[in-house]
């Protein structure tokens, strides 16, 4: 028997493994077209275009890890497959006798007894040519017994008879005991024949869908590619959100990033006190760090040499503690005919400023593989992993910094960057945005809040309520149809004023306007984009 096959026997029998999967896929997909629940959600036939989205990304990743294992599957299986020839091979003939004449029993068949052709035992069919008597046994040499036939009625042995005719064996059983009769026929070309179905059913599958969902050895390296981007994107997700619970982070995220302006007037503001004036900077070093030499005059006539430094850089550190700007300490102030000289450091990147609040025992987090990195590290899905996790890095750093406040915060500590009102959806500087539970607003719309106007909820709830500057895109109500519409009270509206006691915008409650939403529905905002894969799939974006 045969038991090794060409290449291309190994490889049909893998793609059809696949396309089988992929049809699951789609069988599951036809279901899911069929959920009531699905079709509650998403009304007119947009259920259809979701289910697409997510079968279509299943599809890929289907089709992707499939192509990524293959080679490795069907080496496993030639590999197998070369055992199994061998050990039928090798297999021996015991030397067994007849009892009657004693002469060698010759060898008719070989098989193994079991599906599992590397663990089963191998079965011999032996004869005796002169004799004509057959034995069924083992390769040690042990005979295989069959199993005596018992009555279904009464468990009786039975005794048995049976006749050939065209590859077809009837066998008739009769119950010595209770006189049951049974027949039974055994079709000896129905496992050829529904081998040879199966194998014409591969083949049109093979035919209708290999290239559709089969990858070849160009896409395959491709789609691979894509994968393992993904793969370590989320690796770097992980690694970049882990930095945010480190306390020296939480730290870091709080510090004040001045520039040499406002740091001049910082240190203006407390050293002129102190006795300190006439702050001068010198030639600045751009490297990796901002080096800034500086020369100050101290006032103080009665203060020693000693005392004048350590009185200047006991006040320089206490301002710069929040700071990205440091007193270099590798470098000694000297003091020379009343002049204090040194030079500061300033940082930018966030990993050097987050080391300046890190302890002697620094928290281990798991680094990333170099080499993948090195591939990876530019592409946009691993950028955009990076991103994703400082946004939401900080968003946990906000919220622990919640607990030291009673309810609310400005966020002052990032004043470098803007932010967006989630109530009147312009943008603000830190200073003036708040923070809480419910999400970040200006400190216009936080007055409101306070005067009872409106709720704070509003801010995380929104898709309650709309407003007077977003009715025209989804509703298509043009200005002066809104405020016609709110004269007659057909529209319900909130007015909210700006500190001069002046209306900047409208909030509408979709509780208090049930009437205005019958009668002018929501429009979709985006704009359907239809495209076809590589493998001619039309999806709806």
């Amino acid at each position: 028997m045969q038991y090794l096959h060409k290449r291309q026997f190994y490889l049909d029998r893998y793609d059809v493994s696949t396309i089988k999967l992929c049809l699951m896929a789609l069988d599951v997909r036809d279901k899911m077209y069929a959920d009531k629940k699905l079709q509650k959600k998403y009304p007119n036939g947009k259920n259809k275009h979701e289910i697409d989205k997510i079968i279509h990304q299943q599809l890929y990743f289907l089709k992707t890890h499939e192509y990524q294992k293959k080679e490795e599957t069907i080496k496993k299986w030639v590999e197998d497959d070369k055992k199994i020839q061998k050990r039928y091979d090798s297999a021996i003939s015991p030397n067994i006798r007849c009892e009657q004449c004693g002469r060698k029993f010759k060898e008719l068949s070989r098989d193994f007894d079991g599906i599992d052709y590397l663990k089963s035992r191998i079965t011999f069919t032996l004869i005796c040519e002169d004799c004509r008597i057959v034995k069924h046994v083992y390769e040690n040499g042990d005979e295989i017994v069959p199993t005596l036939e018992r009555c279904s009625k009464c468990k009786a042995i039975v005794k048995s008879e049976c006749t050939f005719s065209d590859d077809v064996t009837t066998y008739f059983y009769r119950c010595t005991k209770c006189g049951h009769r049974e027949k039974g026929v055994h079709d000896h070309k129905q496992f050829t024949r529904e081998l040879e179905a199966e194998r014409k059913k591969d083949g049109e599958l093979l035919q209708q869908f290999r290239e559709q969902f089969c990858l070849n050895e160009e896409e395959g390296k491709v789609a691979v590619d894509v994968l393992e981007q993904m793969k370590f994107a989320n690796e770097v997700y992980t690694y970049e959100l882990s930095k945010y619970s480190d306390p020296a982070r939480e730290k870091s995220f709080q510090v004040k990033k001045l520039n040499i302006s406002a740091l001049e007037r910082l240190l203006n503001s407390k050293l002129l006190l102190e006795g300190y004036r006439k702050l001068n900077f010198g030639r600045v070093v751009i490297e990796k760090f901002v080096i800034v030499p500086f020369s100050i005059q101290d006032t103080g006539s009665d203060r020693t040499a000693e005392r004048s430094i350590q009185c200047f850089t006991a006040t320089v550190n206490d301002l710069l503690e929040n700071t990205n700007w440091r007193l270099m300490k590798e470098d000694s102030i000297s003091f020379r005919l009343g002049y204090l000289s040194g030079r500061f450091k300033g940082y930018e990147r966030e990993e050097d400023i987050t080391k300046l609040f890190e302890g002697k025992k620094k928290r281990k987090i798991k680094e990333l593989d170099p080499i993948r990195q090195d591939k990876y590290g530019y592409s946009n899905l691993v950028r955009l992993s990076i991103t994703l996790a400082q946004f939401h890095g900080k968003e946990l750093l906000r919220k622990r910094k919640l607990n030291e406040f009673s309810e609310r915060y400005f966020l002052e500590s990032e004043d470098d960057n803007s932010f967006k009102c989630s109530i009147c959806d312009q943008w603000h500087r830190g200073r003036d945005t708040w923070y809480d539970k419910y999400g970040m607003r200006c400190d216009v719309c936080q007055m409101n809040i306070k005067n009872g106007v409106i709720s704070a909820k509003l801010c995380k709830y929104k898709k309650r309520w709309f407003s007077s500057d977003d009715i025209r895109y989804r509703y298509g109500i043009v200005a002066s149809t809104m405020r016609k519409l709110i004269r007659l009270g057909e529209l319900k509206g909130i007015e909210l004023k700006d500190r001069d006691g002046k209306p900047y915008l409208t909030v509408f409650l979709k509780k208090d306007n049930e009437w205005f939403l019958e009668r002018y529905p929501e429009k979709e905002f985006s704009i359907p984009v239809t495209y076809r894969d590589e493998q001619g799939w039309e999806i709806r974006l």
